[in-house]
């Protein structure tokens, strides 16, 4: 697929930090409009979502039902992650979902607000933090390269980010390529890098959370 960021070198540079963003989710790495979680590659680093999945034994994530699109629905679902995490001492301090769950919750985070006079008002929540138990405040932050099609597609991870660590070889470089017939101007940009969950025990899963399956 063609990428639409074609504008200079600048935005290939940004392209590789979005890149670097949807590997580490565990979604498409080619761009797409409509991401969807996929297996490492080859020559990939496995993601979150296949870390977290990969944890079958006692996982720490929750499976929400078929018909789950509510916040008071997804409240318990979320709670439960927290205390399997607090229980392996992992103490969230992120939560990261797609656009259509955030959605759900502000939607229902709105129906507690009551304005107490008459004035101009903006209206809808700016940012959302939930407050978890153990865990205090957690900012809840909506990505776009997490999958939002219609369905059992949505997700919310719950991250305790002192586990989560990058290890760089090297980072992007810039090699201009040789000039052709195509008067686009050619290059590539490569770097060396993978991302390491400190809470993976046996190198394939993780004590990570959140709650899966959501329907948006």
């Amino acid at each position: 697929m063609k990428d639409p960021s074609h504008a200079g070198i600048p935005a290939f540079f940004q392209r590789g930090q979005q890149l670097r963003e949807r590997r580490t989710l565990g979604v498409t790495s080619t761009y797409t409009a409509d991401p969807a979680f996929t297996p490492a590659g080859q020559y990939e680093y496995p993601g979150l979502y296949e870390l977290i999945h990969n944890n079958t034994d006692d996982p720490n994530y929750e499976t929400a039902d078929a018909g789950v699109d509510t916040w008071d629905e997804l409240k318990p679902l979320i709670k439960d992650s927290n205390r399997k995490m607090m229980r392996d001492g992992l103490v969230p301090n992120v939560a990261i979902c797609d656009y259509s769950t955030y959605n759900i919750i502000t939607i229902g985070m709105e129906e507690y607000i009551r304005y107490q006079q008459k004035s101009d008002q903006d209206y809808g929540i700016e940012n959302i933090t939930i407050n978890l138990p153990g865990a205090g405040k957690v900012p809840v932050v909506p990505s776009i390269y997490l999958p939002t099609t219609t369905g059992a597609n949505g997700s919310f991870f719950l991250l305790d980010l002192n586990y989560l660590k990058y290890r760089v070889l090297y980072p992007e470089v810039f090699t201009e390529l040789a000039p052709s017939t195509n008067p686009t101007k050619r290059f590539t940009i490569s770097f060396a890098e993978t991302l390491i969950d400190k809470s993976d025990v046996d190198g394939t899963s993780s004590l990570q959370g959140g709650v899966f399956g959501i329907t948006v």
